[in-house]
């Protein structure tokens, strides 16, 4: 048959299933038939491929070794140096330039590819590590239950770790520290000018006195300004005043103890014209109701309070002092208020700083009290 008779064979048979729907086995055939020729026809044009797409594939770039891409790198900085007519040291040193930079990435690109592979090993050691642990802790759990399964006794069973309750700490009282009481000292000064040096002092005592005669233990003797301070004072006073060589030749004198300053908190502003008139009212009446023991006691200022209350800074003897105690509130008339030891840095008028008097002093110049400059703030 020719390809005339097959195409009119195929139309007819087209016609005949759209006119007939029975089937028959030249039906089958034929259609057998058309659907190989036209797989054939399918798998013809999928082989043939179009010239442009050709051109496509071959205009992909390759991937380049490091070494390839360098000389491609150098090619292009000949041509550059030809175009440019660089002489042949300025050629040398763009190229060693360009080598270096090109080791610096290569080092640099093998760092970091380092890292990442130890990055990757530490990750996956890690994994194998918490693998192990798993696979372990199952396998204990799989050996516990099986033995509680086999009614094995409970002394088997993983022993839990039982701890003794803490015992509660004992708080210890500190003991405090005892201070030995102060012992009296007697201030020795020369009333001549050749003795005042206080070695030169010394030896006219030990010379006039006798220390195992008068039954006197010394415990110390250091020089002061002008004169010696000696422990105890109890009968090296009276022998010293007794004696004839050292008459008109030296000075005996107990040391004078500071005064010190409480101040009193909330005292009510009074009416009172006379300011010493209400002071000496108020101390008269705290040493009586507060049962305090004779001594000086002077009101040095005031310092304001809160509305209409104020706080008096009061100098006292240290007997009177020592009389108060750890009290911290003190009795006039019918009312109570609260004291506190008044301790103020001690400052320097001449120069601004605190620990000194102006009389004791070193620096040469009066200092401003408003600017760092050196005058009186007064000019």
């Amino acid at each position: 048959m020719s390809d005339s008779d097959n195409t009119s064979s195929e139309k007819r048979v087209g016609l005949m299933d759209v006119v007939s729907d029975t089937p028959t086995p030249e039906k089958a055939s034929l259609r057998s038939k058309q659907l190989s020729q036209k797989r054939k026809k399918v798998s013809k044009k999928g082989k043939k491929t179009s010239p442009t797409k050709k051109k496509q594939v071959a205009g992909v770039d390759t991937p380049q070794s490091p070494t390839q891409q360098l000389l491609a790198c150098a090619s292009q900085l000949e041509q550059i140096f030809n175009l440019h007519k660089i002489e042949d040291s300025a050629r040398e040193e763009i190229r060693k330039l360009f080598l270096q930079t090109h080791a610096i990435r290569d080092r640099q690109i093998a760092f970091w590819k380092n890292s990442a592979t130890k990055a990757r090993d530490e990750a996956i050691e890690n994994s194998k590590a918490l693998k192990q642990v798993a696979q372990e802790a199952t396998a204990v759990k799989k050996s516990f239950s099986e033995v509680l399964k086999k009614g094995a006794p409970a002394a088997s069973a993983p022993k839990t770790s039982r701890q003794a309750p803490p015992k509660p700490k004992v708080q210890v009282a500190k003991t405090p520290r005892i201070v030995p009481p102060r012992r009296p000292v007697v201030l020795v000064y020369a009333k001549t000018e050749a003795l005042e040096d206080s070695a030169r002092l010394k030896r006219l005592l030990e010379k006039n006195i006798s220390l195992e005669k008068e039954g006197i233990k010394l415990l110390s003797s250091r020089p002061i300004n002008k004169g010696l301070a000696i422990t105890p004072a109890d009968k090296l006073a009276e022998a010293l005043t007794k004696s004839e060589a050292l008459q008109g030749k030296i000075v005996v004198k107990s040391p004078v103890q500071k005064n010190q300053r409480i101040v009193i908190y909330d005292l009510d502003k009074s009416d009172c014209r006379s300011r010493e008139k209400e002071e000496k009212q108020f101390l008269s009446l705290l040493a009586k109701d507060s049962h305090l023991p004779a001594g000086n006691m002077q009101v040095r200022f005031r310092l304001r309070g809160r509305g209409s209350k104020e706080h008096w800074v009061i100098e006292i003897d240290p007997n009177i002092r020592k009389a108060l105690g750890g009290e911290r509130r003190v009795l006039a008339g019918f009312s109570t208020y609260r004291f506190k030891d008044y301790l103020e840095p001690i400052q320097c008028f001449k120069c601004y700083k605190y620990g000194h008097l102006q009389s004791k002093c070193t620096e040469a110049e009066q200092s401003c009290s408003k600017c760092p400059e050196k005058h009186s703030y007064k000019s």
